[in-house]
């Protein structure tokens, strides 16, 4: 809880300033070079066979859509109306 409440107040001070598609862009390469490294010290492969079939890139994409929504409701509501939606989802 306490990195998702530093995660709230990271986006939402940077949406104050920034297009949530920025923040997005930020928060992805973030991530990006974080498993990247995390791979390359394991010596394990960036991107497997299975990564790119088909039903992978549908997942990719409902986990872009899914996180823009995130972004937008951070942006957007108290954290605590964001709590409990996150909370109630399975």
């Amino acid at each position: 809880m306490a990195a998702f409440a530093a995660e709230d107040a990271f986006v939402k001070a940077a949406a104050a300033a920034v297009p949530v598609g920025q923040i997005l862009i930020a928060l992805g390469l973030g991530g990006m070079l974080f498993f990247a490294c995390c791979a390359k010290l394991n010596k394990d492969r960036l991107l497997g066979p299975d990564a790119l079939s088909l039903t992978m890139r549908i997942r990719m994409m409902f986990e872009i859509v899914g996180r823009l929504f995130y972004v937008l409701t951070i942006s957007l509501t108290p954290l605590s109306t964001t709590t409990v939606i996150l909370q109630a989802t399975p």
